[in-house]
């Protein structure tokens, strides 16, 4: 069967297509190259990017070691500054030490002086007293050993103290002077920040003495005489007080820890702000002993040796002295 011929508007459509797609080929040439080629550009430019940033990362990283590095460095260097601050101070402390032993030269000429008195009998009187003009000097001398900080073991110690005005003190005590002659030097002689740890003051009078912020801690002062002696601040850490007269003593910030005060008087003393940690009072007398208010509830969970049996016995009171309102501990009997 033969086919019908196209017709003449069919076949003019074909051969324009035909002609369209003959002039249209050789300019889509190029414009796929061009296409291809921008594909590549970018792939291309994206793997750099990609290297660059991967590379930018890098660099970040050593930078942020370095940064590292350089912290530790300068705290290393910060750390070497402190210690060589510390360094400067503690040569700063040791030479005023130093300076202070100049004074040993005249420590000495007193106890020389004191021992020289003595055994000649001043005033031919037997009595163990010393002449007003080296009483002055030995006055003039407390006040002039001044504390300082110094070295114990590798470092400085936490608070100024005078090691020469505590053997001053102890060389007193031990020269076994009248009791007229010590209460003319404890009226004026400062003894204040004195280090007397670890010294055996058993049974020696210091009646009205002042030894506020000094060191006794791990000190020997039973049957010590303390009457009206001013123990403001003082350290009696591990010290042994069995039988001491405190009455009327100022014992206001005292460290009292670990203390022992079996049967001391502390009769009309101040107890205010202590430490009484682990404190043993086991028949110890507190009748009028001036303490806060509320000194019960305050001590309650101080580990106070015999505490149960100190409130069992006593009880606060309100008085008014000179205006002020004080408190005091009373036996419960006298008040009833």
């Amino acid at each position: 069967m033969e086919e019908s011929p196209k017709p003449e508007v069919v076949e003019t459509i074909e051969k324009e297509t035909t002609q369209a797609k003959e002039e249209a080929a050789p300019k889509a040439k190029p414009i796929e190259r061009w296409t291809l080629w921008i594909s590549v550009v970018t792939i291309i430019i994206l793997i750099l990017q990609t290297l660059i940033l991967f590379n930018q990362n890098g660099l970040i990283n050593n930078q942020n070691d370095l940064f590292e590095q350089q912290n530790t460095k300068i705290d290393k260097q910060n750390d070497l500054f402190a210690k060589q601050n510390k360094r400067l101070d503690q040569q700063t402390y040791l030479q005023e030490a130093e300076r202070r032993s100049s004074l040993v030269f005249l420590f000495n000429n007193i106890m020389d002086a004191i021992d020289k008195e003595l055994k000649e009998d001043y005033g031919n009187d037997g009595i163990r007293n010393l002449s007003p003009q080296l009483t002055g000097r030995i006055i003039a001398l407390s006040t002039r050993l001044e504390p300082y900080y110094y070295m114990q073991g590798d470092s400085l110690i936490d608070k100024p103290l005078s090691p020469e005005r505590g053997q001053l003190l102890v060389g007193l005590l031990e020269s076994q002077l009248d009791t007229t002659t010590l209460d003319k030097i404890y009226a004026k002689a400062n003894f204040s920040y004195a280090d007397l740890s670890g010294d055996n003051l058993d049974k020696v009078y210091m009646k009205g003495i002042r030894l506020y912020y000094a060191d006794l801690s791990m000190t020997k002062l039973r049957n010590t005489d303390f009457r009206g002696a001013c123990l403001i601040n003082a350290n009696l850490t591990n010290s042994s007080l069995e039988y001491a007269n405190l009455n009327n003593a100022q014992l206001y910030g005292t460290n009292l820890k670990n203390a022992m005060l079996n049967n001391a008087n502390l009769s009309e003393s101040r107890l205010a702000k202590n430490c009484l940690t682990n404190t043993n009072f086991f028949n110890t007398n507190f009748k009028m002993t001036h303490v806060n208010k509320n000194w019960f509830s305050l001590h309650d969970k101080s580990n106070i040796v015999t505490f149960s049996t100190i409130k069992d016995k006593y009880e606060i009171v309100e008085s008014k002295e000179h205006g002020f309102i004080r408190y005091r501990l009373q036996l419960k009997t006298e008040g009833e």
